[in-house]
Order: C-alpha cells, then structure tokens, then sequence
C-alpha cells in the first residue's frame, strides 16, 4: 500500500455519478455512484462490485444481493457507503492508496442545509482525513468552464444534474443569487416512467426511460427519431411486451419536468440588478451538468429567459474540472459553509 503526504483530491459525489480527481493524474474514475453487497446491512467486506460493475446488476440481483446508491437528490445519505466508494473508485483506477493523510475538495449543492453538508464533510473524515473543504457545485462548474467569476460581470450557470438542479449567478468572486430545486435528470427518468405505465400499460426500468431520453439528445442521435421501442412488462396480460412511442410522447411526458427547471431559471434571472440583467443579455448564460444534453432544453431556457444559451462542451465533468482548477489554491479557499 502506497502513501501519499498531503496529496490533493477532488471529488465531485453526484446523483449518478461519482467524479474523482486526482493530484498529478487526472480525472482517475467518473462512474455511477453505486455499490452492491450481500445481505441486509451495508459492510464493506461484503461489498462484491462498485461503480460500472454495480451499476450493471440494477434490478438484476438475486435476493442475498443489494444494489444501494448512496447520494440521493444530490445530497449523501450513507457517508460510510460514500466513504468506502470513493476509496474503491480511487482503488481501482489510480492503485492502493491510504487518503487519510490526503487534503480533499467536496463539491455540494449549493442549496444543501447545514446538516446536509455535514454529511459531505462526513465522507472526508470516513476515510481518515481532517483536512476537507466544500465548493458549492455550480460555483466549481462556472470555474470549469473558465467564466470570469472574479470580474463584475453576470456569471451565470444552471447546472442540471441527476437528482438537483441548480442556478446561481457569480460576480467579483461571488453568488449574487441563486436558486436549488431537487429536481434533475432522475426526475425526468421517472417522468418518462409514469407516462408510459399509463398511456401503454408497460411497466418499465429506469434505464429503458433514461435510454429513450438519450434518444432525444443531439449528442446520441444527431436527429430525433419519429418513434422509439420501449420494452417492458404489459401491466395487464404480466407478460414481456413492447410498445412504440412517438418523440412527441417523450417530450409531453418530461415537459412538466422542464417547465419547473425553466421557472426556476426565470426567477434567478428577475432577482438580478440592471447592469447585470444587461451584462447577462450581452454574455449568455452557460448550461452543465449531465442534463444539458437534454433536447431543446438550451432552445427552451433561452425562449424564456431572453438569454442566450451556451452548452458546455463536455458538462458531465464541469464541476471536477472546477475543483480540479481551484486545487492549486487549496490553502487560502474558503470551505462552503462547512464544518472544517
């Protein structure tokens, strides 16, 4: 086992996915943020699979067997689970390593209570370390995307990720306003799931819904299909079907979805001062986060907003690019509102 004397690590604990940093390597691991074990109570020597592997055995496992995600709506719910994942991720991509002596950098939602952002703080401590800090998420995506938050101009980002969505707007180093509604990808995901268990009596997964969301995607399909096959289980006969939906069935299943999201975006947008609301008109706001690859979204939000849109190139991995960039300056950031 190797050990590494104040090496810098930065993690982003996502909904979905978990992003990790490491100093001198890189972004070392970005996979689902999942882990199965068997029996009844999570223990970490009878943990069988992590990350991709994990994700994978999903409403697949025999009974002795548990697939548990320990972030929910963007916030950690089982710090131990979090703690033994992130020491598996690391593990796995960058090698046996001890991180109690490593300093870590946490991003959390920028919406979190303080009790929620204790248990982010929690995960550092589970792995031995005393040294860990907390970046509001959106914060670290507008640093990954190279805005220039320490000028007075309107920084704005709204970052959808799985289980939150969330819209600030930075100026001179910091949030003038902002907005944190637990609601994302996964929201959408469970949408498409309710619509076509009552319009097509087909009970399907979460993934067979977030595989028709894909579809929807420019990034996936370069144009959207007029139909897509969905399997499942018919709710009325029990047995294995299938069932064609149009592309307009998946947009009127995720439209309520979209429209909260675009409201929240509209009111950060009327808190904004007049220079700012003019700085914003000039620069467009910027989009992260893995629901930015939502078709239309960036077309939706800048109908409604009057604010041109820019979708980052590479938003999954906006906020580690973030933490990653503000790593140098570890000693002199100011931690969140955490309890370091």
């Amino acid at each position: 086992m190797q050990l590494f004397r104040d090496t810098d690590i930065a993690v982003d604990l996502g909904t979905s996915k978990i992003a990790i940093f490491v100093r001198g390597e890189g972004v070392v691991a970005h996979e689902p943020a999942c882990l199965a074990f068997r029996g009844d109570v999570f223990q970490a020597r009878n943990v069988i699979a992590v990350g991709e592997q994990a994700h994978a055995m999903l409403d697949r496992t025999p009974r002795d067997v548990q697939v548990i995600r320990p972030i929910r709506d963007g916030i950690v719910e089982d710090p131990t689970a979090a703690s033994y994942l992130v020491q598996a991720l690391v593990d796995k991509t960058s090698g046996r390593r001890r991180l109690s002596r490593c300093r870590f950098l946490l991003g959390t939602l920028f919406g979190a209570s303080q009790i929620e952002r204790r248990a982010f703080v929690q995960v550092g401590y589970e792995l031995g370390s005393r040294h860990v800090k907390l970046i509001e998420e959106p914060v670290a995506a507008a640093v990954g995307a190279e805005l220039p938050i320490g000028e007075p101009v309107a920084n704005m980002i709204v970052d959808v990720g799985g289980g939150a969505t969330e819209i600030v707007v930075v100026s001179m180093g910091q949030v003038v306003c902002g907005n944190s509604i637990r609601i994302g990808g996964e929201s959408i995901d469970n949408a498409i799931v309710q619509y076509v268990k009552k319009h097509h009596h087909l009970a399907i997964s979460a993934g067979s819904a977030r595989h028709l969301k894909e579809l929807l995607s420019n990034e996936v399909t370069g144009s959207c299909a007029p139909y897509f096959e969905v399997k499942g289980l018919d709710k009325i006969s029990k047995l294995p079907s299938t069932a064609m939906l149009r592309a307009s069935e998946v947009h009127k299943a995720i439209e309520p979805v979209l429209q909260t999201i675009l409201m929240s975006v509209k009111a950060v947008t009327e808190q904004l001062s007049p220079d700012l609301s003019a700085s914003l008109i000039e620069r467009g706001l910027v989009l992260a986060g893995g629901g930015a690859h939502i078709r239309f979204l960036d077309r939706m939000i800048a109908d409604v907003t009057g604010i041109p849109v820019r979708t980052l190139e590479g938003p999954k991995q906006a906020v580690v690019r973030g933490l990653e960039r503000m790593m140098p300056f570890y000693d002199s950031l100011r931690s969140a509102k955490s309890f370091c």
